[in-house]
């Protein structure tokens, strides 16, 4: 299969557009050469020209993802404030929210992935799983109401009163939590 001048540009276009938000504006030329590289060599095998635009979603969503596991994990807490204004703090807690999601119970996850990680709508994502809008909504609401719980189970998140992120850290646990050991005998 091949792809005409017209349907590339738009390919670009809509990568662009999936891509600006997820990582750093520094970076969003390279990720989108690299998933329209990805794109380029992938498009010998696909079978269905109908499946294309999932194939694509799909290619963008694995660039991304590559991206971030290729940069270094932050080993100290991250003042988001005093970031780049341009980078989100999605940029920032991206990687560890991905490990977060994997936590959460299906179906919640697979509808929480499709709105926010692959960027479709609500509707979008509910003919894709052949659901009714408001179950789509229902589930994208409470599996973002179990990712915030998971994640804020072990970080210390500090937002400003617009809700902007403004520091995260590891949750310290309280000293009572800390574990005896198993041959110490109460009194």
């Amino acid at each position: 299969m091949s792809l005409s001048p017209r349907t590339l540009e738009a390919l670009r276009k809509r990568i662009r557009a999936a891509v600006r938000g997820r990582v750093p504006r520094s970076d969003v030329d390279d990720v989108i050469q690299e998933a329209l590289l990805r794109v380029y060599r992938g498009l010998p095998s696909l079978k269905h020209p109908a499946a294309l635009h999932g194939w694509v979603t799909s290619v963008i969503h694995g660039t991304v993802v590559d991206f971030h596991r290729r940069r270094p994990v932050l080993a100290a807490p991250v003042d988001l404030a005093q970031t780049e204004e341009d980078v989100s703090a999605l940029v920032h807690l991206e990687p560890f929210v991905l490990a977060f999601l994997a936590m959460v119970r299906e179906p919640y996850r697979s509808a929480v992935e499709l709105t926010d990680v692959q960027g479709l709508t609500q509707a979008e994502a509910a003919r894709r799983l052949r659901l009714s809008p408001a179950t789509m909504k229902s589930r994208v609401q409470r599996g973002r109401q179990q990712l915030r719980a998971i994640i804020e189970e072990c970080c210390a998140i500090s937002f400003d009163s617009k809700g902007t992120v403004l520091d995260l850290g590891p949750r310290a646990l309280p000293t009572k939590a800390r574990r005896r050991p198993l041959n110490a005998r109460r009194a």
